[in-house]
């Protein structure tokens, strides 16, 4: 069944309000220099406020009004941009490695009135997906707006003034972390990760995690082909602990890049440190973005049962300390893999702190 068109009075508020939001971009012209305008295409959803808590992520899992679709040519959002011409507001992003407790930080700082959570928009991660497969001039080929602004003011609107707009990108998203900082000035970030042991094991605990880590191994050695390194990447098929080894050290390498350049606003945070201590690492997040959370909102977030809760399965219960029980009984078994990753990250950086934290915690 075709896709309908957006009507024109929807298509005019479509940078005004979050009640339309801009699922995807569907892009012509990606294997070549210049996007084909008059052949992509934008698609829209309906959703309301309560649609974006409920969605575990914005992209086919997403909870919308109803269940149509709708289509924007991109040349027509090129004109609505121009003619709002909406300003670039300060996002707040949250990079993270994936498992790490980045859904739940969302869940928590997701306050109506003051803060509007963006989980996962795919239209960010088909961005960094072109800016990392494409030709470089690719993503340029737009001006006025670039496509950087025409996703950028997708993923900032919220339901008041007062509100701030947090996203959450996809893990695949931090090749654009300094891009995106530098986008708008008063932009902030944080870099949720886990070190290497707790990240091998949240990849290899299960056969699900397993194929997920697989399927991020092409990007993770395309941004690493594009790094200095002391040793090229390992040629063939990749033990588990070297595949976790060079998706984890893409990602922390851009992170990196980041938290190393003084003039960009950036934090880390060990998974670790949230998980054990929640509520006062939520009141530091929420300090650093200037979310405007009072005390009483903080408080609300123990009521609620928030912390309680799986974030990606509403209705199944999370408990912290089960988590490192659990991640106990695991090193054991996974300290091979273990040894093959860290081997391959010590020969392919020539660092042997590597492993070590991040820079710049928020924790401190």
């Amino acid at each position: 069944m075709a896709v309908p068109l957006l009507r024109d009075n929807d298509a005019r508020r479509l940078f005004e309000t979050p009640d339309l939001f801009v699922r995807n971009l569907q892009l012509q012209g990606t294997d070549t220099d210049a996007i084909r305008v008059a052949d992509s295409t934008g698609y829209v959803v309906r959703m309301d406020r309560s649609c974006y808590t409920e969605s575990v992520f914005l992209d086919h899992r997403i909870a919308t009004l109803d269940d149509l679709v709708w289509r924007v040519p991109l040349g027509e959002m090129i004109e609505q941009f121009r003619a709002a011409r909406p300003a670039l507001r300060p996002l707040r992003f949250i990079f993270h490695t994936a498992f790490c407790g980045s859904t739940l930080l969302c869940r928590c700082l997701d306050t109506e009135g003051l803060v509007l959570a963006y989980k996962e928009p795919f239209v960010l991660h088909t961005y960094s997906a072109i800016r990392r497969q494409c030709a470089p001039q690719l993503a340029a080929s737009l001006e006025d707006p670039s496509l950087l602004d025409l996703v950028w003011a997708s993923i900032q609107k919220t339901y008041g003034t007062a509100e701030v707009a947090v996203v959450k990108p996809t893990d695949s998203c931090s090749n654009v972390a300094g891009e995106l900082l530098q986008h708008q000035p008063d932009a902030k970030a944080l870099f949720l990760y886990e070190p290497f042991e707790a990240f091998l094991i949240s990849m290899l605990k299960s056969e699900a995690a397993r194929q997920y880590l697989r399927g991020n191994l092409p990007r993770a050695e395309i941004d690493l082909r594009q790094r200095d390194l002391a040793a090229p990447l390992p040629s063939g098929n990749l033990s588990d602990g070297q595949a976790a080894a060079v998706v984890w050290l893409a990602m922390m390498g851009h992170c990196r890049d980041v938290l190393n350049n003084p003039d960009l606003d950036a934090r880390s945070l060990d998974a670790a440190v949230f998980f054990a201590q929640p509520l006062p690492i939520v009141e530091k997040v929420a300090e650093f973005f200037q979310l405007g959370l009072a005390e009483e909102h903080i408080m609300e977030i123990e009521r609620s049962g928030r912390l309680g809760g799986h974030a990606k399965f509403p209705g199944t219960a999370f408990d912290a300390d089960a988590r490192r029980l659990e991640r106990s009984r695991w090193e054991a078994e996974f300290q091979g893999p273990l040894a093959e990753g860290v081997e391959l990250l010590q020969a392919i950086t020539a660092d042997d702190a590597v492993c070590a934290p991040l820079p710049r915690s928020i924790a401190d």
